[in-house]
């Protein structure tokens, strides 16, 4: 029971001393914070049309994950355009000079990137940690939609429950030191964890367990 009791202890010194026992199917864990997390808005306004995730989804950089309703960025879009064809008819026409066909397909170049800007995406690869919107919700420029950790630095932070080792659910305080006693150390790890209303997938390494105290 010792031995195993230091294997799991090798984890990463995450599990610490806890006045009462966690209640079952859940273990407390805590450990140093291995990385940052963002909270990804939009540049602009409006409804949110599409959110495709919730909490504890994985996503690529770059993947678009929600929209906000674009009836008049689209609008603005068609204006511009119409502008700017307007405004090479009259210089074909040597009624306009080149100055105002510059502004005109700058006004077309803003109103593309407002339209885009109604689609949100993934600035980097991540875990969803929290969902902050709602289908439906009106929100203003630069809300935050959702908090994204980093997929590189997703690791135990305080607080974190571990649900599952190795692919095999926790399912009482006894059941994390069984595993990992029987688990070489060095070896990569899957871990599913519980962080807020979230479940995490990552891999940690297990560490060397420390040796016994001498009696």
């Amino acid at each position: 029971m010792a031995g195993a009791l230091a294997a799991a202890l090798a984890l990463g010194a995450w599990m610490l001393s806890r006045p009462a026992p966690p209640a079952s199917g859940v273990l407390d864990v805590s450990g140093q914070i291995e990385g940052d997390q963002a909270a990804i808005g939009a540049r602009v306004g409006g409804k949110i049309v599409r959110l495709a995730v919730r909490e504890g989804d994985r996503v690529a950089a770059g993947q678009p994950f929600a929209e906000l309703g674009s009836e008049e960025a689209r609008a603005q879009l068609e204006q511009a355009e119409h502008a700017l064809h307007t405004a090479r008819e009259l210089m074909a026409a040597q009624q306009l000079d080149e100055a105002r066909i510059q502004s005109a397909a700058a006004g077309v170049k803003v109103a593309r990137a407002n339209l885009d800007d109604t689609r949100v995406a993934a600035r980097f690869s991540g875990t969803v940690l929290t969902a902050m919107v709602e289908m439906g919700e009106v929100v203003a420029a630069l809300t935050p939609l959702v908090t994204l950790a980093p997929a590189a630095r997703s690791g135990i932070r305080p607080g974190d429950v571990i649900v599952a080792f190795q692919g095999k659910p926790i399912r009482g305080a006894d059941e994390l030191p069984r595993l990992t006693a029987k688990t070489p150390p060095g070896s990569d790890a899957e871990l599913k964890v519980r962080r807020g209303g979230a479940e995490l997938a990552m891999k940690v390494r297990l560490g060397e367990p420390p040796e016994a105290p001498e009696r």
